[in-house]
């Protein structure tokens, strides 16, 4: 998982890149590879950790298109799998919180219909356990699945 952490942790660093002359990340599969390497180290909280981080800069850098790969690559369902495998690792449960607010913040992305049964009590779970570091974007993200 080094290899994988410190990958993740690199492209959230070129995240602000993507879309800039010549670099895409959609194109270049870095979405897909950064979401891959959650699914072959769910139980990692490290990789979980940078991973989460880098969906969330290449979402925020990107906007809506971006948000729709990711979407289309498993990342909704990567995003939940970090936060029920890490319910002690503060760390995780905030980014994945807060990749999970970015990546449903364009109304304009083209994302499947949150899967509201799953990602509800996780991401209660993470309000109640860290508030400070969860209600924010948990509370944002518990109103779009209730709209």
């Amino acid at each position: 998982p080094a290899v994988q952490e410190k990958a993740c942790g690199a492209l959230r660093l070129l995240a602000s890149a993507d879309n800039y002359r010549d670099v895409s990340f959609a194109a270049s599969g870095a979405a897909a590879s950064i979401v891959a390497a959650m699914q072959a180290h769910v139980s990692d909280a490290i990789v979980q950790q940078e991973a989460c981080t880098a969906l969330c800069q290449i979402i925020k850098h990107g906007g809506p298109d971006r948000a729709t790969v990711i979407a289309s690559v498993s990342g909704f369902t990567a995003l939940q799998n970090a936060l029920g495998a890490h319910p002690d690792a503060a760390i995780v449960q905030k980014e994945a919180c807060l990749a999970l607010d970015a990546l449903t913040s364009f109304p304009d992305a083209n994302l499947p219909d949150l899967p509201g049964s799953q990602t509800g009590p996780l991401l209660e779970a993470a309000r109640q356990r860290y508030p400070f570091e969860c209600q924010e974007p948990a509370n944002r993200i518990l109103a779009r699945l209730s709209s």
